[in-house]
């Protein structure tokens, strides 16, 4: 079934008792919010494997990021509680204007770990290597 997230919506009684093997979700970007109602629906469905599609995975601020890794692969990282705590805290802090040397470098750790625990999930294509593709 292809279909708008509107038009699932819609739906989502109908397929609440169905299996679904796979959800290929396109303009990705539209499920960075844990707490809209596109992205609740489509949580609630009983799925297998969730695939993402976006042009701009790199969201404006991490718990952005957590929703769409969290949508996909469900508590990989942990809870949204969990990833503030091993991640987003550490991240922030470390960005922070007056961190001090400590808080920066633990600030690149962390985003080094995150980056190495997300990596086998990202398949990332610039516009260069598609370019090759275009006649």
């Amino acid at each position: 079934m292809i279909v708008s997230y509107e038009t699932l919506r819609t739906l989502c009684e109908e397929l609440a008792g169905c299996e679904i093997g796979l959800m290929l979700c396109d303009e990705g970007h539209r499920l960075k919010n844990s707490e809209n109602l596109t992205f609740k629906t489509l949580n609630e469905l009983n799925c297998k494997r969730r695939v993402i599609l976006s042009g701009t995975p790199i969201q404006n601020d991490l718990s952005e990021y957590f929703s769409l890794l969290n949508f996909a692969n469900k508590d990989y990282l942990g809870t949204k509680n969990e990833f503030r705590k091993n991640f987003e805290n550490a991240i922030i802090r470390g960005r922070d204007a007056d961190a001090t040397d400590k808080e920066k470098e633990a600030s690149i750790a962390k985003l080094r770990e995150l980056s190495a625990r997300v990596q086998p999930f990202i398949i990332r294509r610039t516009n260069d290597l598609l370019s090759k593709y275009r006649e």
